[in-house]
């Protein structure tokens, strides 16, 4: 669908409709391209009452009606908004940019899917860096409210903590991986375990590699899904405080339970020091890094919303 260009100056909303181009900076078009978004294909558009944004592959439909507060915001770091849509890991707002000048923040009700074609991630807000946002404002405007509150939905909360404890499962990994260097076994934990369960001489070691880094991956974003749903949103403050005591949780559930009573690897604080020095410093990362990214959601700590 083609953009529809405007006079400076005029309305436009035209006959019920309206469209939005969006600005294009010359140095972004490239990383654009890569992904699909292109002038013809990066739009948003205001239709009767359904809002219908589209940025290459992506797509955030919702009526007009669950819009709750549009607001002018930028600039913008252009690593941050280059390239493909950005999903935010701090509130999962989610970000169509091409220009690093100013966008519009739309504010949901109820959130929206759009980066992924299953909808299992809903995002309560969208960036767009139209080419008039205050034009795009004033016609969302008239049906929003900014008293209204994104309802913050159970599974809201479980999708977020899952990515924010994939994000700290990451980090973790980092002295994980760096600690290990110093043991006679190269394996780490994860690795230890699979191989438990999964007799190496069944799958190739690239195999197991990859079946070690996956179990890891759950077993972060399980743990981020738990502080996520019943833990962050009630003690947001002291997030990190209590992402440390989660991180403990799982440390004594995990290494002083149920892995050294299957027979696993010995109990934490019976393994070697530097093992157990690995187990605790991996942990202490994990929570929190994990507490940090539920802090970033009070209001007081949040930047411009733009995501990445």
């Amino acid at each position: 669908m083609a953009n529809v260009a405007h006079p400076e100056g005029s309305d436009p909303v035209l006959a019920g409709e309206a469209q939005f181009g969006f600005a294009h900076e010359p140095r972004l078009l490239a990383s654009s391209r890569l992904f699909g978004v292109t002038p013809r294909t990066a739009y948003v558009e205001v239709e009767g009452d359904m809002l219908h944004a589209r940025f290459g592959p992506w797509v955030v439909r919702t009526p007009t009606a669950n819009v709750a507060d549009v607001s002018v915001t930028g600039p913008f770091r252009a690593w941050k908004i280059a390239g493909p849509a950005r999903l935010s890991l701090s509130d999962l707002g989610l970000t169509f940019g091409t220009a690093t000048s100013a966008g519009a923040c739309i504010r949901f009700r109820e959130p929206v899917r759009g980066i992924d074609p299953l909808g299992l991630v809903r995002h309560p807000a969208l960036t767009v860096t139209v080419e008039r946002p205050e034009a795009l404002q004033h016609v969302l405007g008239a049906s929003a409210d900014a008293s209204a509150p994104t309802r913050d939905s159970l599974r809201q909360r479980l999708t977020r903590g899952a990515l924010h404890g994939l994000a700290a499962t990451a980090v973790m990994s980092v002295p994980m991986l760096a600690l290990q260097r110093l043991e006679h076994d190269e394996r780490t934990p994860p690795r230890v375990i699979v191989d438990h369960f999964l007799p190496a001489r069944l799958l190739p070691d690239g195999m197991m590699r990859c079946a070690a880094a996956c179990a890891h991956a759950v077993y972060g974003a399980a743990g981020g899904a738990l502080f996520g749903a019943f833990i962050g949103p009630r003690s947001a403050r002291r997030s990190v405080r209590h992402g440390l005591e989660l991180a403990a949780g799982l440390l004594l559930v995990s290494y002083e339970g149920w892995v050294p009573a299957a027979g696993i690897l010995p109990r934490w604080h019976r393994q070697g020091a530097v093992r157990a020095t690995n187990l605790l410093v991996s942990h202490v990362v994990y929570g929190t890094t994990l507490g940090r990214l539920e802090r970033s959601l009070l209001p007081s700590e949040r930047r411009s919303r733009t995501s990445g």
